[in-house]
């Protein structure tokens, strides 16, 4: 009987530290983490560009992915094709306005798992102060110890690697300029690099 109450209680303290375990904070990792767009050019050529400033909040839970929380801030001056001209004209009243409109921004509102190690990350992005629901679709490249656990500021501490895809219409947020001679769809790629230290929580 005793023991039958003993495997009753660690059943149930099983049960409940489970469901009270909180997700694990992560720290973007700003040199590794790449933001990058793409589309397409009077049906020529696919051409890209990229934003190099900006900071997230990763909150994760990998096993039950509901309990995660993402939210992600672009510098929208920070944007880059590696044409000047372009550039100017990215951060024009035209386009971005990045002047009056200095931040793009996402934030999840739900998250699931769809495969071994694939996620989709629900949430609104919001543009020229413009918000709209948007998709993300998650690869999880890495999700473990350390790669250098033996350095001493690295010990226990966990890595994530995250491969982050969407597509929105650019027309949604008011950056519909040149349509359809420059194509609406843009392709969003992000990769990103995350690290946890031991007791790092939300």
């Amino acid at each position: 009987m005793k023991f039958g109450v003993i495997c009753f209680t660690y059943a149930l303290l099983i049960v409940f530290s489970s469901a009270l375990a909180e997700p694990v904070r992560y720290e973007q990792d700003a040199t590794h983490t790449i933001i990058q767009f793409t589309w397409n050019h009077n049906r020529l050529s696919n051409m890209s560009g990229r934003f190099l400033e900006h900071e997230g909040v990763f909150e994760l839970d990998f096993d039950k992915p509901s309990k995660s929380r993402v939210e992600f801030t672009i510098k929208a001056d920070s944007i880059w094709t590696g044409v000047g001209k372009l550039d100017e004209d990215m951060k024009s009243k035209r386009l971005f306005d990045v002047d009056n409109h200095p931040e793009i921004k996402f934030v999840s509102t739900a998250a699931r798992k769809t495969g071994l190690e694939r996620g989709q990350l629900a949430g609104e992005l919001t543009i020229k102060g413009i918000t709209k629901p948007v998709t993300l679709y998650i690869d999880v490249n890495y999700n473990g110890p350390h790669i250098f656990p033996n350095v001493e500021k690295y010990k226990g501490a966990q890595l994530a690697g995250l491969t982050i895809k969407a597509r929105v219409n650019r027309s949604d947020f008011d950056l519909g300029m040149a349509v359809p001679w420059i194509a609406d769809e843009i392709d969003i790629v992000i990769n990103t690099e995350l690290v946890a230290y031991p007791d790092s929580k939300p």
